[in-house]
């Protein structure tokens, strides 16, 4: 009987999905500005969204494969909550309201229940804490200009095919992304632009690796040996660095050749350069640098 009682609830739980929730705490209003400029999911199932500890919620809504622009009126209750089988949405996108420098709306987010979610854009958010170990099936993650985020671990999501988290010029001398840890052998884009805090990049568990940005990311030479389909690559290295990537670059394409474009800031010097007519003659590669 206790084994039946078990059984019914959990086929209860992944029919109804009632109990699970996505939940997060916003900046409070200020001004009367509300601090999510875009609320948008996608997914199957009904939905509603609450404020606080309410019990009547603020928008209740079905959808089927489809997508919706939630709306958080008020200045109330900072906490939001997305009830139902939140195991059915897909994609989930919230973006802060750019009203205030180095202030995002998002302060923290549950994603713990969200095992069906695809992708996940959180721009402008104020994170210091990101766990999507849950979210195996996630293919694309965006957290661009995000304000606090130091540490993002994507080595539970393994088929993920895009990550970006990048930074506004405006706002690059932030230096927050400190510690990225990669393990994602389907992923093929990859984006850190002006990230000047990261130590070093490990990319070798990436191998169907397509599209790396580099720009102004300061970061050291970085090992591309194991990405032998990487083929759009933009890049900012001091002048050594530069060199030794387009040789290295070389190497790589002699050993799995391919055409691709490249962009470097600054330019190559010395048997650098021998190694940029190479990969334009004779590899076909489009090259540009200043």
């Amino acid at each position: 009987m206790e084994r039946l009682i078990i059984y019914l609830t959990s086929w209860l739980q992944r029919i109804f999905g009632c109990h699970k929730s996505i939940s997060f705490v916003l900046q409070q209003w200020t001004n009367g500005v509300n601090p999510i400029e875009d609320l948008t999911i996608t997914g199957t199932g009904t939905f509603r969204v609450y404020r606080g500890t309410s019990t009547t919620p603020i928008q209740t809504f079905t959808l089927n494969n489809s997508s919706i622009d939630v709306q958080l009126p008020g200045t109330d209750d900072p906490n939001v909550s997305i009830k139902g089988n939140v195991r059915r949405i897909t994609e989930l996108n919230i973006r802060s309201t750019f009203w205030r420098p180095y202030v995002g709306g998002l302060l923290s987010i549950d994603l713990s229940h969200a095992i069906g979610l695809k992708k996940l854009s959180l721009q402008w958010n104020s994170l210091v804490a990101l766990d999507i170990s849950n979210c195996k099936k996630l293919t694309s993650l965006i957290l661009d200009n995000s304000q606090k985020l130091e540490t993002v671990d994507l080595s539970k999501n393994k088929k993920l095919k895009e990550f970006s988290y990048s930074q506004s010029s405006m706002y690059a001398q932030q230096d927050v992304l400190k510690t990225l840890i990669l393990d994602n052998p389907e992923l093929t884009k990859l984006s850190l632009t002006n990230q000047h805090a990261l130590p070093s990049l490990d990319i070798s568990k990436c191998p169907e690796l397509l599209m790396l940005n580099l720009l102004d990311a300061q970061l050291p030479i970085v090992d591309i040996t194991h990405n032998t389909k990487l083929n759009q690559i933009s890049c900012t290295f001091n002048q050594t660095d530069t060199d030794n990537f387009y040789l290295a670059l070389l190497t790589n394409v002699q050993a799995h050749p391919r055409a691709g474009t490249l962009y470097t800031r600054p330019c190559p010097t010395g048997t650098a350069i021998d190694a940029q007519n190479t990969l334009t003659t004779t590899y076909g590669w489009t090259i540009t640098c200043n």
